[in-house]
């Protein structure tokens, strides 16, 4: 201590940290471990109950690791699968023209129906000099 000053214990409380759990170590799969949860994956996305005990114990892990690997494998299948329908998507915009009739969603005779009140309006606006109001619907 320091003298002529005095210090309470009130004002330096001690810190007691919470027993918890330790840090979980993260696994690192062997190459086999991975084909053969790989191999699983893809016949099945999901393993559960005797399967995955078998499953489990054949590959000298933890049903919990096994149980983790499988949800995270399934996030990120979603997350492939997500992307591959943007990229599909991106390509069939990319492959059809703007203009072109099979980006149309309407054909026939409700076009020659459209063309033929454009004219009409066009001929009332040059003989009155005026903008008539016209009413356009498009139906899908």
């Amino acid at each position: 201590m320091c003298p002529g000053f005095l210090i309470s214990k009130c004002c330096f409380p001690t810190i007691k940290a919470k027993p918890s759990k330790a840090k979980r170590v993260r696994t690192i799969f062997t190459s086999d471990q991975l084909a053969r949860l790989e191999k699983e994956f893809a016949r099945q996305q999901y393993m559960v109950g005797t399967e995955r005990c078998l499953l489990a114990s054949s590959l000298r892990l933890t049903e919990e690791q096994v149980k983790v690997w499988f949800q995270n494998r399934r996030i990120k299948w979603r997350k492939q699968s997500l992307q591959q329908q943007q990229a599909q998507l991106a390509k069939m915009r990319l492959a059809t023209p703007q203009g072109s009739p099979d980006s149309q969603s309407h054909h026939g005779k409700e076009d020659e129906d459209f063309a033929v009140e454009l004219e009409d309006n066009q001929e009332d606006t040059a003989s009155s000099g005026t903008a008539p109001a016209r009413t356009v619907t498009k139906s899908c």
